[in-house]
């Protein structure tokens, strides 16, 4: 049964926000609930007798910190509001339990291990099949943002409805298709260069230099350097003959953003200094925005977050969790193998922290299911 459900997964996962867009038409949740959660806490309340007691109680600590800031807050908070932060923090911690499910299922043998591999590489080439469907024939998605989205117009979104999150995973999928690789097919080529276009559309700056810093890690690491050193060319010359005349949002200059995420951040800062050493709960910030901030993002799907996902920890967590999540990483990329797998694990990593500074991407649902299925076959085996 859980090789099925994991196989949905992967289903649910190529299909972006469209189930949840779908469902909310016909069921009426008072928070924003979304199928790949419920196949995840799914997956994780049947694998729960797979995961040893060890990693049990590792998740059960994260959660007692990712709760803290909850309880301080709680005499503030509606009951509502307090329900939410904990389904929040529910979803976080099955997302890292489904981490450990598939790597007690998958990740021993290496055939497995490809097993999943592809599979990730198949969910970021449907996210770009998508994208195309969407570039041609909804070109102008302005109107979403009577939705609660974001308004885009000639931007590559796919199912995802964003850019940035999307350009992520392209991102991820060039990352898996060059890490093992073993030789330059033209099948290689041709779709490699499909996703460089794809992301080029997305004109997500944050992307591109996810991109750098995740193929610049390969550069070091990998034997076959003169094949990325190409790529990473290709996709430079290619940017001034991308399309600018759509709007502000495909002027790769634009400055306006930048200013609002500085805004964005200096809020965050403000919100860490009102419980710097707990934060203010997993995730409270939406309700908090409106009861400190009077903020006029309500009603909006960034409400519950910030754009830097550093400051969106220590806002929520404090210092305690962001000292935890330090350690924590440390001891997962300490855990990585050093075959293909592991490289490639640490290469996402190292594009999605360059992403996180400016869009909060460590804890979207399917860069953070990404993520922790890559490294549940990148690690060491016991």
């Amino acid at each position: 049964m859980l090789k099925s459900l994991i196989f949905v997964w992967f289903v649910v996962f190529s299909f972006g926000q469209l189930p949840a867009m779908f469902m909310e038409r016909y069921v009426n949740f008072p928070f924003k609930l979304h199928p790949l959660d419920l196949v995840t806490g799914l997956i994780f309340i049947v694998g729960l007798k797979n995961i040893g007691k060890d990693m049990l109680m590792r998740l059960f600590l994260i959660a007692i910190v990712l709760f803290g800031g909850s309880m301080i807050w709680f005499s503030v908070l509606s009951w509502n509001d307090f329900a939410i932060g904990f389904l929040y923090l529910v979803r976080i911690v099955s997302y890292l339990g489904l981490g450990v499910v598939v790597n007690r299922l998958y990740g021993q043998r290496v055939q497995n291990k490809i097993l999943i591999y592809r599979s990730l590489i198949l969910v970021s080439f449907a996210g770009l099949f998508f994208g195309w469907v969407q570039y041609f024939w909804f070109f102008d998605l302005i109107s979403l943002k009577y939705f609660g989205w974001d308004d885009h117009l000639g931007r590559m979104t796919s199912v995802f409805l964003d850019p940035a999150f999307f350009g992520l995973i392209l991102v991820f999928g060039m990352i898996l298709l060059l890490a093992r690789g073993k030789k330059l097919s033209k099948k290689l080529i041709v779709l490699l260069g499909f996703f460089l276009i794809g992301l080029g559309l997305t004109y997500s700056r944050a992307s591109f230099l996810g991109l750098l810093g995740g193929l610049g890690y390969l550069i070091v690491k990998m034997p076959r350097k003169l094949m990325i050193i190409f790529f990473l060319m290709l996709f430079v010359l290619l940017l001034p003959f991308l399309p600018h005349k759509t709007g502000e949002g495909v002027n790769l200059t634009r400055t306006k953003s930048i200013f609002l995420k500085v805004e964005n951040t200096k809020e965050g800062v403000e919100m860490i200094s009102r419980s710097p050493v707990f934060g203010v709960g997993v995730n409270n910030v939406c309700a908090l925005r409106k009861l400190v901030f009077l903020n006029n993002l309500l009603g909006s799907h960034s409400c519950g977050g910030y754009d830097n996902s550093f400051v969106f920890i220590l806002a929520t967590t404090g210092v305690v969790g962001f000292l935890i999540f330090i350690y924590e990483m440390r001891w997962v990329l300490a855990e990585t193998s050093a075959d293909g797998f592991g490289l490639a694990f640490k290469a996402a990593i190292i594009s999605l922290f360059i992403h996180a500074n400016f869009t909060n991407s460590i804890v979207y649902p399917w860069v953070l299911g990404y993520v922790v299925l890559l490294g549940a076959i990148s690690r060491k085996n016991s």
